[in-house]
């Protein structure tokens, strides 16, 4: 029987899930050469790692036999504050991911949970994060609502 252990990100995961996190992008044909998938993964790494000792980077992982199946992960970002209620901290999830093999068993509803529950122990009073048709309904279970005042450039 398969063990599975769900997991907070830690400074040593970093490498693995810098990884991770290219290989997906790989997956979909956003990277065309190896020479560009070890580029990002080396900036992939920089970036979650100067980000996690601010203590402004987090996520959890669901590991069956050392492999992660399934990630969400955050970043505090600073904004200016509004007032002493709204320090100008929000938080933004990406990079939701379940293996196809383990989907439709709600781990990325669970983690993404977990991880909406640390940001908003970080001090985030808002959490945005960007989604397509597949995870609007995971996002709508945790409550979140598709926005009509957000603009892109």
């Amino acid at each position: 029987m398969e063990q599975n252990s769900i997991k907070a990100v830690t400074r040593h995961d970093i490498d693995r899930i810098a990884a991770l996190r290219t290989s997906i992008f790989k997956g979909i044909g956003k990277i065309e050469t190896a020479e560009e998938e070890e580029s990002l993964i080396a900036v992939n790494k920089q970036y979650m790692l100067e980000l996690f000792d601010k203590n402004c980077f987090c996520g959890f992982y669901d590991e069956v036999e050392g492999r992660i199946i399934s990630i969400a992960l955050g970043v505090i970002l600073a904004f200016p504050p509004i007032n002493m209620e709204n320090q100008g901290l929000r938080g933004y999830i990406y990079n939701v991911y379940t293996d196809k093999g383990f989907r439709n068993h709600g781990k990325a509803t669970m983690l993404t949970q977990m991880l909406v529950d640390e940001l908003k122990s970080r001090g985030a009073v808002k959490i945005e994060l960007d989604a397509n048709e597949n995870s609007i309904e995971i996002y709508e279970k945790i409550g979140f609502k598709i926005s009509e005042n957000h603009m892109v450039l």
